[in-house]
């Protein structure tokens, strides 16, 4: 992403609440990058602070602070190593309750906008939602109203005399503040938020506005999801409670696997492959997983994990393993069938990575007690939406064995 274009929008958005520009480089454990993010940051005179530790965990509780009145983030260009672009902003905007700025790659927002693009679904509250998007941009920019009409959710009329679906669209914005514009009105085969995000570019239109529930699993979030993921222009994020929509969601907080004291497990992760690692940690992330995760690369060092062996004398008791199916030398298989037969182990549940979809595999593993299968990232989304169920089902149901004592 381009530093110098995500600081540039931050100071366009930070003159308009009347706020300052903090910004922050969050690095994973290990990483030393940071580098150009800095010398952008020195070149427009901001501070910079760099942090250590899950992205959108990190950013979320940053923004949190009771200072901070708005996230400003970028976005890659495409896909990257598997993930969706946007998957980051996606992260943050369902557990953030304030305004996101997400800047795409190519865009630019260095001055206040003057077009703004304002997707409607006409069974919000129109009136609250447009005197909030009032309040957070200038006054002469100008709101244009967009309603995209598919072949399942375009009105049907009596009969063909006048402009009945113009009539109708005018009603819908009715008695709004004079800065909103006639509403466009695009029938489309296209989805939704490619059709807003064709919108945007083609029209010329500086900035789009959108509102969300904090719940953008697939389906009811697929617009946001598609929108942050092909849009060039920068889209403004805002919470639908602002505009008093009260059948929003809560937002999806940051949780824990927990015990039968209710109390947060450690997770094993018993992967080979580093870049598999890194995507698992940064699905956990996603879905606000925040267990303690150790990683280990073989089935030998899982078992030494596991039975407190060097080198891992002081090891935690995990009370979930994620446990790759294909490892090297002793097989995802055989450390299961090892951890089962294990009196001190057995009861630990175990849930199985595999990139493979093999009946055998999976009529083994479930043989010799493991609890799930989950697909390893083919594609990022659905490996997400996997982790996602599997925090789901494991916060309410991971019952631990006797814990060790010490």
């Amino acid at each position: 992403m381009d530093a110098t274009r995500v600081l540039q929008a931050a100071d366009v958005l930070a003159k308009q609440l009347g706020a300052a520009v903090d910004a922050i480089h969050v690095r994973a454990a290990g990483h030393r990058d940071g580098l150009f993010a800095g010398a952008s940051a020195e070149r427009a005179h901001v501070p910079l602070r760099l942090l250590t530790g899950p992205t959108i965990n990190t950013i979320v509780a940053e923004t949190d602070a009771d200072e901070v009145v708005a996230c400003v983030l970028g976005t890659q260009s495409a896909l990257v190593e598997q993930r969706p672009a946007g998957h980051i902003a996606l992260g943050v905007i369902e557990r953030c309750a304030k305004p996101v700025l997400v800047v795409p790659p190519a865009a630019a927002l260095s001055a206040p906008p003057h077009r703004v693009l304002l997707p409607l679904d006409h069974r919000d509250r129109f009136a609250g939602w447009v005197a909030v998007v009032c309040s957070l941009l200038p006054p002469e920019a100008e709101l244009v109203p967009l309603l995209v009409l598919t072949p399942e959710t375009a009105p049907i009329f009596d009969t063909a005399q006048g402009d009945q679906l113009g009539e109708w669209a005018a009603g819908l914005v009715g008695g709004g503040p004079s800065r909103l514009r006639n509403p466009v009105i695009v029938r489309s085969s296209l989805t939704p938020g490619a059709a807003i995000a064709q919108t945007a570019e083609s029209d010329g239109f500086d900035l789009i506005v959108l509102g969300w529930a904090q719940q953008l699993a697939k389906g009811r979030g697929q617009v946001v999801h598609q929108v942050l993921a092909t849009t060039t222009v920068p889209v403004l994020m805002l919470p639908r409670e602002w505009a008093g929509i009260s059948d929003a969601p809560h937002s999806q907080q940051a949780q824990h696997v927990v015990d039968r004291w209710g109390e947060p497990v450690e997770i094993l992760l018993v992967e080979n492959k580093p870049a598999h690692v890194r995507l698992t940690q940064e699905a956990l992330d996603e879905v606000g997983l925040v267990n303690a995760l150790h990683v280990v690369d073989s089935g030998e060092t899982a078992l030494a994990f596991l039975r407190r062996q060097d080198p891992y004398p002081d090891a935690p008791q995990p009370g979930l393993i994620l446990l790759s199916v294909y490892l090297p030398g002793r097989t995802g298989l055989n450390v299961l069938a090892e951890i089962k037969a294990d009196p001190k182990l057995h009861d630990i549940p175990v849930a199985m990575l595999t990139s493979s979809t093999q009946g055998k595999d999976v009529a083994r593993a479930y043989e010799l007690g493991a609890a799930c299968f989950i697909t390893k990232p083919v594609r990022y989304a659905e490996f997400v939406d996997a982790v996602r169920n599997l925090g789901r089902f494991w916060f309410t149901t991971v019952t631990s064995p006797p814990r060790w004592p010490g």
